[in-house]
Protein backbone atom coordinates (compact mmCIF):
# COMPACT_ATOMS: atom_id res chain seq x y z
CA UNK A 1 0.00 0.00 0.00
CA UNK A 2 1.48 3.35 -0.95
CA UNK A 3 0.26 6.90 -1.31
CA UNK A 4 0.96 8.59 -4.61
CA UNK A 5 -0.38 12.08 -5.12
CA UNK A 6 0.72 14.90 -7.42
CA UNK A 7 -0.52 18.45 -7.21
CA UNK A 8 -3.51 17.63 -5.03
CA UNK A 9 -4.58 18.66 -1.57
CA UNK A 10 -5.02 15.29 0.15
CA UNK A 11 -3.05 12.10 0.55
CA UNK A 12 -4.87 8.95 -0.51
CA UNK A 13 -3.82 5.40 0.13
CA UNK A 14 -4.61 2.79 -2.47
CA UNK A 15 -5.15 -0.66 -1.03
CA UNK A 16 -4.41 -3.97 -2.67
CA UNK A 17 -8.05 -4.43 -3.55
CA UNK A 18 -8.06 -1.26 -5.62
CA UNK A 19 -10.21 0.74 -3.18
CA UNK A 20 -9.33 4.27 -2.15
CA UNK A 21 -9.41 5.10 1.53
CA UNK A 22 -8.51 8.21 3.50
CA UNK A 23 -5.13 8.25 5.18
CA UNK A 24 -5.66 7.29 8.81
CA UNK A 25 -3.78 8.08 11.98
CA UNK A 26 -1.45 5.29 13.17
CA UNK A 27 -3.15 2.89 15.56
CA UNK A 28 -1.57 2.02 18.90
CA UNK A 29 0.73 -0.96 18.56
CA UNK A 30 0.86 -0.71 14.76
CA UNK A 31 4.20 0.22 13.26
CA UNK A 32 3.94 3.42 11.26
CA UNK A 33 4.77 3.16 7.57
CA UNK A 34 8.08 4.62 6.51
CA UNK A 35 8.73 7.13 3.73
CA UNK A 36 9.05 4.39 1.10
CA UNK A 37 5.44 3.32 1.71
CA UNK A 38 3.93 6.80 2.08
CA UNK A 39 5.77 8.95 -0.40
CA UNK A 40 4.22 11.28 -2.95
CA UNK A 41 4.98 12.13 -6.55
CA UNK A 42 4.79 15.76 -5.51
CA UNK A 43 8.02 15.48 -3.52
CA UNK A 44 9.76 14.64 -6.84
CA UNK A 45 11.94 11.97 -5.22
CA UNK A 46 12.59 8.54 -6.70
CA UNK A 47 10.32 9.29 -9.67
CA UNK A 48 11.29 7.29 -12.75
CA UNK A 49 11.31 9.74 -15.67
CA UNK A 50 12.46 9.15 -19.23
CA UNK A 51 14.18 12.23 -20.65
CA UNK A 52 12.23 14.19 -23.23
CA UNK A 53 15.23 14.40 -25.50
CA UNK A 54 18.85 13.43 -25.98
CA UNK A 55 21.25 15.72 -24.13
CA UNK A 56 22.65 17.25 -27.31
CA UNK A 57 22.33 17.25 -31.08
CA UNK A 58 21.00 19.32 -33.97
CA UNK A 59 18.17 21.73 -33.28
CA UNK A 60 14.83 21.34 -35.06
CA UNK A 61 12.78 24.51 -35.62
CA UNK A 62 8.99 24.61 -35.87
CA UNK A 63 6.51 27.44 -36.31
CA UNK A 64 2.99 26.95 -35.02
CA UNK A 65 -0.02 28.62 -36.63
CA UNK A 66 -2.83 26.32 -35.49
CA UNK A 67 -3.38 24.76 -38.90
CA UNK A 68 -0.23 23.21 -40.34
CA UNK A 69 1.21 20.87 -37.69
CA UNK A 70 1.69 17.58 -39.54
CA UNK A 71 2.29 14.05 -38.34
CA UNK A 72 5.82 14.23 -39.73
CA UNK A 73 6.51 17.39 -37.70
CA UNK A 74 5.05 15.71 -34.61
CA UNK A 75 7.46 12.82 -35.13
CA UNK A 76 10.31 15.34 -35.09
CA UNK A 77 9.08 16.66 -31.75
CA UNK A 78 9.23 13.09 -30.43
CA UNK A 79 12.73 12.38 -31.69
CA UNK A 80 14.62 15.69 -32.01
CA UNK A 81 17.49 16.19 -29.54
CA UNK A 82 16.73 19.93 -29.38
CA UNK A 83 13.71 22.02 -30.35
CA UNK A 84 13.06 25.65 -31.12
CA UNK A 85 9.30 26.15 -31.41
CA UNK A 86 7.50 29.47 -31.79
CA UNK A 87 4.12 30.94 -32.70
CA UNK A 88 3.69 32.78 -35.99
CA UNK A 89 2.89 36.51 -35.77
CA UNK A 90 -0.45 35.84 -37.45
CA UNK A 91 -1.41 33.33 -34.77
CA UNK A 92 -0.42 35.76 -32.01
CA UNK A 93 -2.59 38.47 -33.56
CA UNK A 94 -5.57 36.12 -33.96
CA UNK A 95 -5.31 35.06 -30.33
CA UNK A 96 -5.10 38.63 -29.08
CA UNK A 97 -8.22 39.63 -31.00
CA UNK A 98 -10.28 36.68 -29.78
CA UNK A 99 -9.07 37.20 -26.22
CA UNK A 100 -9.90 40.90 -26.24
CA UNK A 101 -13.43 40.37 -27.51
CA UNK A 102 -14.11 37.36 -25.27
CA UNK A 103 -13.12 39.20 -22.10
CA UNK A 104 -15.17 42.22 -23.12
CA UNK A 105 -18.21 39.99 -23.63
CA UNK A 106 -18.11 38.17 -20.28
CA UNK A 107 -17.33 41.31 -18.25
CA UNK A 108 -19.83 43.72 -19.82
CA UNK A 109 -22.34 45.39 -17.51
CA UNK A 110 -25.25 46.24 -19.78
CA UNK A 111 -26.80 44.08 -21.02
CA UNK A 112 -25.77 41.38 -18.51
CA UNK A 113 -23.03 39.09 -19.87
CA UNK A 114 -23.76 35.53 -20.98
CA UNK A 115 -23.04 32.82 -18.43
CA UNK A 116 -19.97 30.95 -19.61
CA UNK A 117 -18.64 27.72 -18.12
CA UNK A 118 -15.21 28.19 -16.55
CA UNK A 119 -15.10 31.92 -17.32
CA UNK A 120 -17.71 33.61 -15.16
CA UNK A 121 -19.30 30.38 -13.90
CA UNK A 122 -17.81 27.57 -11.81
CA UNK A 123 -17.38 23.96 -12.94
CA UNK A 124 -19.20 20.65 -12.72
CA UNK A 125 -22.06 20.54 -10.22
CA UNK A 126 -21.22 24.16 -9.34
CA UNK A 127 -21.64 25.38 -12.90
CA UNK A 128 -24.54 27.63 -11.84
CA UNK A 129 -22.37 29.46 -9.30
CA UNK A 130 -21.12 32.80 -10.68
CA UNK A 131 -17.42 33.72 -10.50
CA UNK A 132 -16.66 37.42 -10.26
CA UNK A 133 -13.72 38.96 -12.15
CA UNK A 134 -12.06 39.53 -8.77
CA UNK A 135 -12.30 35.81 -7.94
CA UNK A 136 -11.26 34.62 -11.38
CA UNK A 137 -7.48 34.49 -11.02
CA UNK A 138 -7.60 32.44 -7.81
CA UNK A 139 -10.28 30.25 -9.35
CA UNK A 140 -7.98 29.27 -12.25
CA UNK A 141 -5.29 28.01 -9.87
CA UNK A 142 -7.84 26.12 -7.77
CA UNK A 143 -9.17 24.39 -10.89
CA UNK A 144 -5.71 23.06 -11.72
CA UNK A 145 -5.07 21.96 -8.13
CA UNK A 146 -8.39 20.12 -7.86
CA UNK A 147 -7.84 18.21 -11.10
CA UNK A 148 -4.11 17.54 -10.76
CA UNK A 149 -4.39 14.64 -8.31
CA UNK A 150 -2.57 11.72 -9.88
CA UNK A 151 -0.59 8.52 -9.45
CA UNK A 152 2.30 6.80 -11.15
CA UNK A 153 3.41 5.66 -13.65
CA UNK A 154 4.41 8.87 -15.39
CA UNK A 155 4.34 9.56 -19.10
CA UNK A 156 7.60 9.32 -21.04
CA UNK A 157 9.15 12.75 -21.39
CA UNK A 158 8.90 12.72 -25.19
CA UNK A 159 5.11 12.32 -24.97
CA UNK A 160 4.79 15.08 -22.36
CA UNK A 161 6.87 17.40 -24.53
CA UNK A 162 4.76 16.63 -27.61
CA UNK A 163 1.58 17.26 -25.61
CA UNK A 164 2.79 20.79 -24.82
CA UNK A 165 3.53 21.48 -28.48
CA UNK A 166 0.16 20.12 -29.64
CA UNK A 167 -1.72 22.15 -27.04
CA UNK A 168 0.15 25.31 -27.99
CA UNK A 169 -0.74 24.72 -31.63
CA UNK A 170 -4.40 24.15 -30.78
CA UNK A 171 -4.48 27.32 -28.69
CA UNK A 172 -2.93 29.21 -31.61
CA UNK A 173 -6.23 28.93 -33.48
CA UNK A 174 -7.70 31.51 -31.09
CA UNK A 175 -10.97 29.73 -30.37
CA UNK A 176 -9.95 28.78 -26.80
CA UNK A 177 -9.71 32.48 -25.94
CA UNK A 178 -6.36 32.39 -24.13
CA UNK A 179 -3.67 35.04 -24.34
CA UNK A 180 -0.74 34.14 -26.64
CA UNK A 181 1.50 34.37 -23.59
CA UNK A 182 0.10 31.05 -22.32
CA UNK A 183 1.08 28.81 -25.26
CA UNK A 184 4.21 30.92 -25.50
CA UNK A 185 5.07 29.80 -21.96
CA UNK A 186 4.53 26.15 -22.95
CA UNK A 187 6.99 26.63 -25.78
CA UNK A 188 9.47 28.40 -23.51
CA UNK A 189 9.57 25.24 -21.42
CA UNK A 190 10.05 23.08 -24.51
CA UNK A 191 12.81 25.28 -25.91
CA UNK A 192 14.72 25.22 -22.60
CA UNK A 193 14.49 21.47 -22.06
CA UNK A 194 11.99 21.70 -19.20
CA UNK A 195 9.26 19.05 -19.28
CA UNK A 196 6.38 18.51 -16.84
CA UNK A 197 6.37 15.13 -15.11
CA UNK A 198 2.87 13.98 -16.04
CA UNK A 199 1.42 11.08 -14.02
CA UNK A 200 -0.89 8.88 -16.06
CA UNK A 201 -3.56 7.90 -13.55
CA UNK A 202 -5.86 10.27 -11.74
CA UNK A 203 -8.81 12.64 -12.03
CA UNK A 204 -10.25 12.03 -15.48
CA UNK A 205 -13.26 12.83 -17.58
CA UNK A 206 -13.54 11.54 -21.13
CA UNK A 207 -10.54 13.69 -22.02
CA UNK A 208 -7.22 13.92 -20.20
CA UNK A 209 -7.90 16.47 -17.48
CA UNK A 210 -5.40 15.18 -14.94
CA UNK A 211 -2.05 15.09 -16.77
CA UNK A 212 -2.64 18.47 -18.41
CA UNK A 213 -3.77 19.94 -15.09
CA UNK A 214 -0.40 18.88 -13.69
CA UNK A 215 1.26 20.48 -16.72
CA UNK A 216 -0.65 23.66 -15.89
CA UNK A 217 0.61 23.57 -12.32
CA UNK A 218 4.16 23.17 -13.60
CA UNK A 219 3.92 26.09 -16.02
CA UNK A 220 2.53 28.30 -13.25
CA UNK A 221 5.08 27.03 -10.72
CA UNK A 222 2.22 26.17 -8.35
CA UNK A 223 3.04 22.48 -7.98
CA UNK A 224 4.11 19.29 -9.65
CA UNK A 225 7.51 18.07 -10.75
CA UNK A 226 9.53 18.87 -13.83
CA UNK A 227 12.57 17.43 -15.54
CA UNK A 228 15.32 19.62 -16.98
CA UNK A 229 17.67 18.39 -19.70
CA UNK A 230 20.61 20.49 -20.91
CA UNK A 231 23.55 19.68 -23.16
CA UNK A 232 26.49 18.59 -21.04
CA UNK A 233 24.41 18.05 -17.90
CA UNK A 234 22.57 15.02 -16.50
CA UNK A 235 18.80 15.20 -16.43
CA UNK A 236 17.50 16.72 -13.24
CA UNK A 237 14.06 16.20 -11.65
CA UNK A 238 12.78 18.57 -8.97
CA UNK A 239 9.80 20.65 -7.96
CA UNK A 240 8.45 22.83 -10.76
CA UNK A 241 9.10 26.12 -8.95
CA UNK A 242 12.74 25.17 -8.38
CA UNK A 243 13.28 24.03 -11.97
CA UNK A 244 11.65 27.15 -13.42
CA UNK A 245 13.78 29.37 -11.22
CA UNK A 246 17.04 27.66 -12.14
CA UNK A 247 16.13 27.57 -15.85
CA UNK A 248 15.40 31.29 -15.78
CA UNK A 249 11.72 30.88 -16.71
CA UNK A 250 9.17 33.16 -15.06
CA UNK A 251 6.04 31.24 -13.97
CA UNK A 252 2.89 31.93 -15.96
CA UNK A 253 0.09 33.85 -14.26
CA UNK A 254 -3.33 32.64 -15.40
CA UNK A 255 -6.19 34.99 -16.07
CA UNK A 256 -9.94 34.51 -16.56
CA UNK A 257 -10.91 31.41 -18.51
CA UNK A 258 -7.38 30.02 -18.99
CA UNK A 259 -7.42 26.93 -16.75
CA UNK A 260 -9.91 24.91 -18.79
CA UNK A 261 -8.08 25.44 -22.12
CA UNK A 262 -4.98 23.94 -20.53
CA UNK A 263 -6.62 20.70 -19.42
CA UNK A 264 -9.92 20.34 -21.29
CA UNK A 265 -9.06 18.19 -24.28
CA UNK A 266 -7.51 14.96 -25.48
CA UNK A 267 -4.03 16.33 -25.99
CA UNK A 268 -2.15 13.66 -24.05
CA UNK A 269 -4.19 10.97 -25.82
CA UNK A 270 -3.18 12.51 -29.15
CA UNK A 271 0.48 12.72 -28.16
CA UNK A 272 0.45 9.12 -26.95
CA UNK A 273 -1.28 8.02 -30.16
CA UNK A 274 1.35 9.77 -32.26
CA UNK A 275 4.10 8.02 -30.34
CA UNK A 276 2.32 4.69 -30.91
CA UNK A 277 1.93 5.54 -34.61
CA UNK A 278 5.63 6.36 -34.87
CA UNK A 279 6.65 3.05 -33.30
CA UNK A 280 3.97 1.15 -35.21
CA UNK A 281 5.19 2.38 -38.59
CA UNK A 282 8.74 1.34 -37.72
CA UNK A 283 7.50 -2.09 -36.64
CA UNK A 284 5.50 -2.47 -39.85
CA UNK A 285 8.61 -1.70 -41.91
CA UNK A 286 10.60 -4.28 -39.96
CA UNK A 287 7.83 -6.86 -40.29
CA UNK A 288 7.80 -6.58 -44.08
CA UNK A 289 11.59 -6.83 -44.31
CA UNK A 290 11.63 -9.81 -41.93
CA UNK A 291 8.91 -11.55 -43.91
CA UNK A 292 10.88 -11.15 -47.14
CA UNK A 293 13.88 -12.77 -45.43
CA UNK A 294 11.59 -15.50 -44.10
CA UNK A 295 10.33 -16.30 -47.60
CA UNK A 296 13.90 -16.75 -48.78
CA UNK A 297 14.78 -18.91 -45.75
CA UNK A 298 11.74 -21.12 -46.40
CA UNK A 299 12.32 -21.10 -50.17
CA UNK A 300 8.68 -20.13 -50.36
CA UNK A 301 6.41 -20.19 -53.40
CA UNK A 302 6.30 -16.80 -55.10
CA UNK A 303 2.76 -17.38 -56.30
CA UNK A 304 1.29 -15.91 -53.11
CA UNK A 305 2.75 -12.55 -54.20
CA UNK A 306 1.19 -12.64 -57.67
CA UNK A 307 -0.14 -9.12 -58.26
CA UNK A 308 -3.30 -10.43 -59.95
CA UNK A 309 -4.44 -12.03 -56.71
CA UNK A 310 -3.95 -8.87 -54.70
CA UNK A 311 -5.35 -6.52 -57.34
CA UNK A 312 -8.51 -8.60 -57.27
CA UNK A 313 -8.99 -7.83 -53.56
CA UNK A 314 -8.95 -4.08 -54.31
CA UNK A 315 -7.37 -3.08 -50.99
CA UNK A 316 -4.79 -0.33 -51.62
CA UNK A 317 -2.62 -1.19 -48.61
CA UNK A 318 -2.52 -4.84 -49.64
CA UNK A 319 -1.30 -3.96 -53.12
CA UNK A 320 1.32 -1.64 -51.63
CA UNK A 321 2.63 -4.30 -49.24
CA UNK A 322 2.92 -6.84 -52.03
CA UNK A 323 4.69 -4.34 -54.28
CA UNK A 324 7.29 -3.75 -51.56
CA UNK A 325 7.73 -7.47 -50.92
CA UNK A 326 8.17 -8.16 -54.63
CA UNK A 327 10.79 -5.42 -54.83
CA UNK A 328 12.67 -6.87 -51.85
CA UNK A 329 12.61 -10.36 -53.37
CA UNK A 330 13.30 -9.32 -56.95
CA UNK A 331 15.93 -11.59 -58.47
CA UNK A 332 16.11 -13.90 -55.46
CA UNK A 333 17.48 -17.34 -56.31
CA UNK A 334 16.18 -18.86 -53.11
CA UNK A 335 12.55 -19.09 -54.19
CA UNK A 336 13.16 -21.45 -57.10
CA UNK A 337 12.80 -25.22 -57.60
CA UNK A 338 16.53 -25.46 -58.29
CA UNK A 339 17.44 -23.96 -54.90
CA UNK A 340 14.76 -25.98 -53.09
CA UNK A 341 16.25 -29.23 -54.42
CA UNK A 342 19.71 -28.09 -53.47
CA UNK A 343 18.64 -27.60 -49.84
CA UNK A 344 16.36 -30.60 -49.70
CA UNK A 345 16.17 -33.15 -52.55
CA UNK A 346 12.72 -34.18 -51.32
CA UNK A 347 11.35 -30.61 -51.49
CA UNK A 348 9.81 -30.78 -54.94
CA UNK A 349 6.45 -30.01 -56.47
CA UNK A 350 5.02 -27.88 -53.67
CA UNK A 351 1.37 -27.13 -54.25
CA UNK A 352 1.29 -24.13 -51.93
CA UNK A 353 2.80 -22.88 -48.69
CA UNK A 354 1.08 -22.82 -45.29
CA UNK A 355 -1.73 -20.39 -44.51
CA UNK A 356 0.51 -18.20 -42.32
CA UNK A 357 2.81 -17.69 -45.31
CA UNK A 358 0.15 -17.05 -47.92
CA UNK A 359 -1.90 -14.74 -45.70
CA UNK A 360 1.03 -12.72 -44.37
CA UNK A 361 0.67 -9.92 -46.95
CA UNK A 362 -3.00 -9.55 -45.99
CA UNK A 363 -2.24 -9.35 -42.27
CA UNK A 364 0.54 -6.82 -42.83
CA UNK A 365 -1.80 -4.85 -45.08
CA UNK A 366 -4.39 -4.72 -42.31
CA UNK A 367 -1.77 -3.26 -39.98
CA UNK A 368 -0.90 -0.64 -42.61
CA UNK A 369 -4.57 0.18 -43.01
CA UNK A 370 -4.93 0.75 -39.26
CA UNK A 371 -1.78 2.89 -39.24
CA UNK A 372 -3.14 4.98 -42.10
CA UNK A 373 -6.45 5.43 -40.30
CA UNK A 374 -4.71 6.58 -37.13
CA UNK A 375 -2.74 9.14 -39.14
CA UNK A 376 -5.91 10.44 -40.80
CA UNK A 377 -7.49 10.90 -37.38
CA UNK A 378 -4.44 12.54 -35.78
CA UNK A 379 -3.59 15.06 -38.49
CA UNK A 380 -6.77 17.16 -38.02
CA UNK A 381 -6.80 16.56 -34.25
CA UNK A 382 -3.54 18.47 -33.81
CA UNK A 383 -4.98 21.43 -35.70
CA UNK A 384 -8.35 21.63 -33.98
CA UNK A 385 -9.74 23.48 -30.96
CA UNK A 386 -10.37 20.65 -28.51
CA UNK A 387 -11.69 22.40 -25.43
CA UNK A 388 -14.91 23.64 -23.83
CA UNK A 389 -16.14 26.30 -24.21
CA UNK A 390 -14.99 27.68 -27.58
CA UNK A 391 -15.25 31.18 -28.97
CA UNK A 392 -16.38 31.90 -32.53
CA UNK A 393 -16.86 35.08 -34.49
CA UNK A 394 -20.33 35.76 -35.87
CA UNK A 395 -21.14 37.30 -39.23
CA UNK A 396 -21.47 40.73 -37.64
CA UNK A 397 -17.92 40.50 -36.29
CA UNK A 398 -18.93 39.96 -32.66
CA UNK A 399 -17.89 36.84 -30.75
CA UNK A 400 -19.98 34.26 -28.96
CA UNK A 401 -19.20 31.35 -26.66
CA UNK A 402 -20.33 27.84 -27.63
CA UNK A 403 -20.31 25.07 -25.04
CA UNK A 404 -19.97 21.51 -26.28
CA UNK A 405 -17.91 18.33 -26.09
CA UNK A 406 -14.97 18.93 -28.41
CA UNK A 407 -12.58 17.60 -25.75
CA UNK A 408 -13.87 14.03 -26.10
CA UNK A 409 -11.27 11.44 -27.14
CA UNK A 410 -13.54 8.65 -28.42
CA UNK A 411 -12.38 8.87 -32.04
CA UNK A 412 -8.74 8.75 -30.97
CA UNK A 413 -9.40 5.87 -28.60
CA UNK A 414 -11.18 3.78 -31.20
CA UNK A 415 -8.40 4.31 -33.73
CA UNK A 416 -5.91 3.13 -31.10
CA UNK A 417 -8.03 0.05 -30.42
CA UNK A 418 -7.82 -0.81 -34.11
CA UNK A 419 -4.08 -0.14 -34.18
CA UNK A 420 -3.56 -2.41 -31.19
CA UNK A 421 -5.53 -5.16 -32.94
CA UNK A 422 -3.36 -4.82 -36.03
CA UNK A 423 -0.14 -4.97 -34.02
CA UNK A 424 -1.31 -8.01 -32.09
CA UNK A 425 -2.26 -9.77 -35.32
CA UNK A 426 1.17 -9.00 -36.79
CA UNK A 427 2.79 -10.25 -33.58
CA UNK A 428 0.90 -13.54 -33.75
CA UNK A 429 1.97 -13.89 -37.39
CA UNK A 430 5.59 -13.34 -36.38
CA UNK A 431 5.28 -16.06 -33.76
CA UNK A 432 3.78 -18.50 -36.26
CA UNK A 433 6.48 -17.85 -38.85
CA UNK A 434 9.29 -18.02 -36.30
CA UNK A 435 7.99 -21.37 -35.10
CA UNK A 436 8.30 -22.74 -38.64
CA UNK A 437 11.99 -21.84 -38.77
CA UNK A 438 12.61 -23.72 -35.51
CA UNK A 439 11.38 -27.01 -36.86
CA UNK A 440 12.92 -29.00 -39.71
CA UNK A 441 9.55 -30.61 -40.31
CA UNK A 442 7.74 -27.33 -40.93
CA UNK A 443 10.57 -25.56 -42.75
CA UNK A 444 11.09 -28.17 -45.50
CA UNK A 445 14.33 -29.46 -44.02
CA UNK A 446 16.04 -26.28 -42.81
CA UNK A 447 18.83 -27.16 -40.38
CA UNK A 448 17.67 -26.65 -36.78
CA UNK A 449 20.35 -24.04 -36.10
CA UNK A 450 18.39 -22.01 -33.57
CA UNK A 451 17.75 -24.53 -30.81
CA UNK A 452 19.94 -27.50 -31.72
CA UNK A 453 18.84 -30.82 -33.20
CA UNK A 454 18.28 -32.59 -29.87
CA UNK A 455 15.38 -30.21 -28.99
CA UNK A 456 13.64 -30.35 -32.36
Amino acid sequence: MKGLVAGGTALLLVGGGGGVVAAAEPRPGVREQGPAQRRTIADCKNVSVDPARLPDGPEVSLRLDGKSLTVEKAFKVLTAPRLRVSLTPEAVQTMREYRRDAVALVTRQNPPPPRVYGWNQALGPLKDKPISPEESKDFQNRVLASHGVATEPVLPGRIARLALVIRANQMARGHMGVRPELPGKFLELVNNGVTPVMPQVGSLGSGDLQPMAVAGQVVTGAGGCASWTRPGHPMRVAGAAEILRDAGIAPAELEMGEALPIMSGSTVVAASALEALHRGEAQADLAEGAFALFMEALRAEAGSLDTRTHDERQIPEQKEVVARLRALLDGSEFMTDRTRRRFNPEDTHRVQDAVSVRAAPHILASLRQNLNHAEKVLAPEMNASTSNPLIFRKKDGQVEFVMGGNWDGAVLGHSLDALNAGLVDAGVLSQELSARLLSSRWSYGCPPIWLGARWV
